[in-house]
């Protein structure tokens, strides 16, 4: 009795999951019982901090183990520590947990998620012989999804007092979620200033995380610092004003944009 118990022990560490009754599949005849089930992730596979209420979902369906599944404890993990977040009664089953359902099994306010937090959810089943934890899991960590890179429309003003002719700028993509315009100008430079654009515009660039924009790089390539604000965000119509301390013989180069999209969407709720 003490050699099989000590190589049960044995088999416990080498496995490295921790054992216990509830991780038992088999009986002592190696006859299967319990029942697990198995989780797959769906779409979005993030909660979105950048809407109200964010959510995710996953399936949840059974796996054969010998006993009917009577019972389906689906608990999450994540900052706060853990808890039980619904059960089920009949599978197969899509489960849909909002970022508000999970705060509250974990007691705490989704005001206190930050990106990058991760919850994982887990499965614990019943069936005639007892309580069994599931391996499979999902986890869904906080983020936030950006999509401004594009080509819009632009109507400028600019500090020399000359009209601006409409036109385009391309928003690009420079990494995940860090963006730069391929105009800062937006026009102004070329009308402000006859037969001369910048060939570059130094680390001039921003983020986006969450609809929250922020200015990663704000020196041209002439080492003037940059000041970006946006004024208003209307339906497809984006206004930002935009400045730096060169004063030329019209002025201090500073002016305003409205950026237009096209494509018959709207702007995200963006602010700097």
């Amino acid at each position: 009795m003490k050699k099989l118990w000590y190589l049960f022990s044995v088999i416990c560490v080498i496995g490295i999951i921790g054992c216990s009754d509830e991780d038992l599949f088999e009986d002592v005849n190696y006859n299967p019982i319990g029942a697990a089930v198995n989780m797959i992730g769906g779409s979005p596979g993030f909660f979105d901090l950048g809407l109200d209420d964010p959510f995710v979902s996953f399936d949840v369906a059974a796996t054969e183990m010998g006993e009917a599944i009577s019972n389906v404890e689906i608990s999450v993990s994540g900052p706060g520590g853990s808890g039980v977040l619904t059960n089920l009664s009949s599978l197969p089953a899509t489960v849909t947990a909002s970022l508000s359902e999970v705060a509250a099994a974990l007691g705490i306010s989704p005001d206190d998620v930050a990106i990058g937090d991760a919850f994982t959810f887990t499965a614990r089943t019943t069936s005639s012989s007892g309580t069994f934890r599931s391996a499979s899991s999902v986890t869904a960590p906080a983020s936030c999804l950006s999509e401004l890179a594009g080509v819009y429309d632009t109507q400028s003003t600019g500090w020399c007092g000359l009209d601006i002719p409409d036109g385009t700028v391309e928003i690009i993509e420079l990494a995940a979620g860090v963006y730069t315009f391929s105009d800062w100008s937006f026009g102004v430079y070329e009308t402000c200033y006859p037969g001369f654009f910048p060939t570059g515009w130094g680390e001039l660039a921003f983020s986006d995380v969450c609809n929250k924009l922020t200015m990663v790089g704000i020196i041209d390539e002439y080492g003037e610092p940059w000041d970006v604000a946006i004024t208003d965000v209307s339906g497809p119509n984006l206004s930002l004003s935009w400045s730096n301390p060169y004063t030329g013989p019209t002025g201090q180069e500073m002016g305003t944009v409205t950026i237009i999209r096209t494509d018959g969407s709207d702007w995200p709720p963006l602010s700097f």
